[in-house]
């Protein structure tokens, strides 16, 4: 259903991303690449200067790699988010990243938060039962906590290998 490989990874330059209003398939808003009806994001320009981001609320799935080597202040997922790609958010540097209250994801898959730099930490929300296979793996913040009433039950091999994470 959704691909596999990256729309925008390793465009380190990358800042502005248009599409023909025409287009059936695809859309943009705020140089962000969306489907057509929103519901998909699929790339976030890495080279795109913003202080913050809150993905839209159609939103439902991010795809692989969307947000590869995106720098921002902030960044705000929205609780309407049913599916993540592999890799969603690898290489990002942020200062903060927050899950709306309410997040229903139970798993952060293959690579979420690899080689990441997160200065303020992340609070994995209590719904997320699962944490894949190297999904914080190579990545620098100085805490990564669990919010209360956890239903975590399984952190797949190399999850935090190979981080300079400060703090579990």
């Amino acid at each position: 259903q959704y691909s596999n490989e990256p729309f925008v990874a390793n465009c380190k330059s990358l800042s502005v991303i248009t599409v023909d209003n025409e287009n059936p398939n695809f859309s943009v808003e705020g140089n962000v690449l969306l489907s057509k009806d929103r519901s998909v994001l699929w790339g976030y320009p890495a080279g795109l200067s913003r202080c913050g981001y809150t993905i839209p609320r159609d939103v439902k799935y991010i795809a692989y790699h969307a947000f590869f080597d995106a720098k921002f202040e902030q960044l705000v997922i929205p609780n309407t988010i049913e599916d993540l790609g592999e890799q969603a958010f690898a290489g990002i540097t942020a200062d903060s990243i927050s899950f709306e209250k309410g997040f229903k994801l139970t798993e952060l898959p293959y690579g979420t938060f690899s080689s990441c730099t997160i200065k303020s930490g992340i609070v994995i929300p209590n719904t997320i039962e699962k944490i894949g296979r190297s999904a914080f793996q190579n990545c620098k913040a100085s805490l990564i906590s669990w919010e209360e009433n956890s239903k975590c039950k399984s952190i797949d091999k190399y999850a935090f290998a190979f981080s300079s994470i400060e703090s579990i």
